[in-house]
């Protein structure tokens, strides 16, 4: 078992070669021993080949000596083969915590999603989703003129939520939850968001500088019980999202944020209604 009073050094990263991965290894570099794993390598010699969805010892040792794990691998929203998400959001959560407890893991990480919240979009009460309220996955939403439904994605994150849970109390493994907002590649500007972006994912925005900080205090921060939940957004106004729990647990302090109109955050409930038709015509029933 590592030492819980030793400062972090070395971290292992899942999903290294996406958005979120790629900026944390430029922005831990110099400060931690990387290992980083993804299923998918790009050519990038410095990226070992993962498939957490599969046990196997290639990657598994990987985390032996490890002081945390950063689990961002999965598949997203736009994954239209739900074998796949079931493979890697499932399977692969699961392995990802064993690994961990097996490997004497002090900290794991899990990037989960705002989307396990959803559905609070459609209706009037509670005013602010906090963290403590029950999960209500899934929901629709409009980036780029494009409609999305993340119904079935949302839920394997919840599952990871409920299975990170589990392995804090009973392998007494410190877990932090991170519902991930929207952060966009590159420099994630709030002027660059796309042109028919719906309020609700504004609301949700976390600059670079904001994800930098929350990940640097999700390593350094103790904090009891052993298992946590954050809001990983940034300040802005106008959202229905508390940001100040997760200020107070990981003594952090967002600075960036952006303005968004509070009447168009959260729709009215016939809406639904109208959206599940909707989508009706464009996705398979489950």
């Amino acid at each position: 078992m590592a030492d819980r009073r030793a400062p972090m050094k070395t971290v292992v990263i899942t999903g290294a070669s996406g958005n979120l991965g790629g900026k944390l290894r430029q922005h831990w570099k110099d400060r931690y021993q990387l290992r980083l794993l993804d299923r998918s390598t790009n050519g990038d010699n410095e990226i070992e080949t993962a498939d957490v969805g599969c046990w196997n010892s290639s990657w598994v040792d990987r985390f032996v000596g490890a002081d945390a794990v950063i689990h961002l691998a999965a598949d997203g929203i736009g994954c239209a083969d739900r074998h796949r998400l079931i493979r890697t959001n499932i399977y692969g959560t699961m392995n990802v915590f064993k690994a961990a407890v097996d490997a004497g893991v002090r900290r794991v990480i899990f990037a989960s999603s705002s989307h396990v919240m959803g559905m609070y979009r459609f209706i009037a009460e509670p005013a602010t989703i906090t963290t403590d309220l029950e999960t209500y996955a899934g929901g629709h939403f409009v980036q780029d003129g494009w409609s999305y439904d993340s119904t079935v994605y949302a839920t394997t994150k919840v599952f990871g939520e409920k299975l990170a849970r589990r392995y804090s109390e009973e392998h007494a493994l410190e877990v932090i939850v991170v519902r991930i907002g929207f952060i966009m590649q590159g420099k994630n500007a709030a002027e660059d968001f796309p042109a028919r972006t719906d309020e609700w994912l504004k609301q949700l925005w976390m600059s670079n500088s904001d994800f930098y900080a929350l990940m640097d205090r999700c390593l350094q921060q103790e904090f009891e019980p052993k298992f946590a939940i954050a809001h990983g957004i940034s300040r802005n106004a106008g959202s229905c999202w508390d940001v100040e729990s997760t200020e107070k647990l990981l003594a952090f302090e967002a600075q960036d944020g952006l303005v968004v109109n509070p009447a168009k955050v959260r729709l009215r409930p016939g809406y639904l209604a109208k959206l599940r038709w909707e989508f009706r015509k464009l996705i398979p029933a489950m």
